[in-house]
């Protein structure tokens, strides 16, 4: 069973994408945003990908995918956000 910690730590990272959109700042790299939320990277992967069946990294790397195409598909040029 995890951690109450860890599943608050995952809430906590998901509300930072859904609602704080921290996908777009490219600097921002997963296991910095682990080290800002005080939990190891593999905690918060396992979880991730028990509920989501993503890792972290790739939860970023897809929204920001998303986001880039969204964009593209809005303004019709390509914007570079997805790295």
């Amino acid at each position: 069973m995890e951690s109450k910690e860890i599943i608050a730590k995952s809430e906590i990272f998901l509300k930072m994408i859904e609602e704080d959109c921290i996908y777009l700042c490219r600097s921002l790299d997963f296991r910095t945003i682990c080290t800002l939320l005080k939990i190891s990277p593999e905690d918060l992967d396992r979880r991730l990908s028990c509920t989501l069946g993503f890792t972290g990294e790739e939860l970023l790397s897809h929204m920001r995918k998303s986001y880039a195409d969204y964009l593209s598909k809005k303004y019709g040029f390509c914007i570079d956000i997805a790295q």
